[in-house]
């Protein structure tokens, strides 16, 4: 029964180390005195780190410190996130999620490059910016006609057709 139960828990621990593995995201585990106690290859990798540093202080493997920040305020409060610069190479835009486990004194570190996704906003927005401004002139051009004819330009029929024209153009 006991080889039975090794067995079972070999197989949980092989799955669980598998699937952490095999995640895009770097996850740290940390101990309550905040020191490594697991870190997967994504984690790794993201961060540029030749191999784990278990048992290594958190602030000596991460010298950011709003993480810092929000490592220690994770283990006594829910999910807590923030984003920070990592300097690289190549230099990236991280977010960090701290969870913690309150039933051990533990914390779960999750980080994920948003790096990509924080320049797709700032094209969206700069298009917004562009296209709005973009717009803006025409509107005004063929708005300011339309009062034009509508406080009596339409019974000149020579001015009605110039002002016309100008709201065609620019529609």
């Amino acid at each position: 029964e006991l080889d039975r139960a090794i067995e079972t828990l070999g197989q949980e621990r092989d799955l669980s180390r598998g699937i952490l593995e095999n995640l895009t995201d770097g996850v740290l585990a940390l101990d309550a005195k905040a020191c490594v106690t697991e870190m997967n290859g994504a984690a790794l990798r993201l961060l540029g780190i030749a191999r784990g540093p278990i048992g290594t202080p958190l602030i000596e493997v991460l010298r950011v410190p709003a993480l810092l920040e929000l490592v220690s305020k994770g283990g006594t409060s829910e999910n807590a996130s923030t984003e920070f610069a990592w300097p690289g190479p190549p230099r990236r835009i991280l977010l960090a999620t701290v969870t913690p486990q309150r039933a051990r004194g533990l914390r779960v570190v999750v980080l994920r490059d948003v790096t990509e996704l924080r320049r797709l906003e700032h094209m969206r927005r700069d298009f917004v910016a562009n296209a709005s401004h973009e717009l803006r002139t025409p509107v005004s051009i063929i708005s300011a006609n339309v009062e034009t004819l509508a406080a009596g330009a339409l019974s000149d029929p020579a001015r009605a057709a110039e002002f016309l024209g100008a709201v065609q153009r620019n529609a």
